[in-house]
């Protein structure tokens, strides 16, 4: 462990979990600055959708036609997914896909961060789920630091389920967590 970890605008950074073990890279460091318009992403980058008639994978796949998969929060329509994990432990799995008449859409990913002393975030981090119908639910974002925080205003840390569109229900939220050093 040991370094700065700098995102700058236009720099995009996405981490991508495993498609089917949900897996996901962790970054250590001693700081981590997101600055304005610097974008450390898991968009999408979870357990992948799954194809027509295919429950979803992972344990908040859907389970019914063109519903929506839960992580954080239970996922839309009766065949939703569950919700699973927990808020106060260490994410260890990226969010589960949706359900569909067609492809469903990918959860969001995992985004590990354990950095010595600060985490200061005026840009975004995001594991936001994939809007369609069949939505993925929002990722998992784990952050573990002495502070954290930020200047801008615009700044956000988003783990949110996929819109499902239409009539369809979007996938449940995902979780986010911040445990001091």
């Amino acid at each position: 462990m040991g370094g700065n970890l700098y995102h700058r605008r236009r720099l995009p950074n996405t981490l991508n979990a495993h498609k089917t073990n949900g897996g996901a890279p962790l970054t250590q460091v001693d700081n981590l600055i997101i600055e304005a318009g610097g974008v450390l992403a898991a968009d999408a980058a979870g357990f992948a959708g799954s194809p027509a008639g295919v429950n979803g994978k992972g344990t908040g796949g859907a389970t019914a036609d063109s519903h929506a998969a839960g992580y954080g929060g239970r996922g839309g329509g009766s065949g939703g997914g569950i919700a699973y994990g927990s808020s106060t432990r260490r994410l260890t799995r990226a969010a589960g896909p949706g359900w569909s008449t067609v492809m469903g859409g990918n959860g969001g990913g995992a985004i590990r961060v354990l950095a010595q002393r600060d985490v200061t975030v005026n840009g975004m981090i995001t594991a936001n789920g994939f809007s369609t119908t069949g939505a993925g639910s929002g990722g998992g974002i784990y952050i573990r630091c002495r502070n954290l925080g930020g200047t801008n205003a615009a700044s956000e840390i988003r783990a949110k389920g996929g819109d499902g569109g239409g009539y369809d229900p979007s996938g449940g939220g995902g979780r986010i967590g911040h445990l001091p050093r």
